[in-house]
């Protein structure tokens, strides 16, 4: 597994009709953090053939 976090935001926003002109509104935002998949040669760690993330 990668040690790279990728932050994907979810923004979910919902009126509701109280009468015929007046609106209730509210809003969620949330912030979801995964790893991603390893890309191997794509990425900046990969070197030598190998992942030298943890290297010093």
């Amino acid at each position: 597994m990668c040690p790279y976090l990728v932050r994907s935001r979810i923004h979910v926003q919902k009126n509701i009709p109280m009468d015929n002109t007046d609106y209730v509104g509210t809003c969620i935002e949330v912030d979801l953090y995964n790893y991603c998949a390893c890309e191997r040669e794509n990425c900046g760690a990969w070197y030598e053939g190998r992942c030298r993330y943890n290297e010093q």
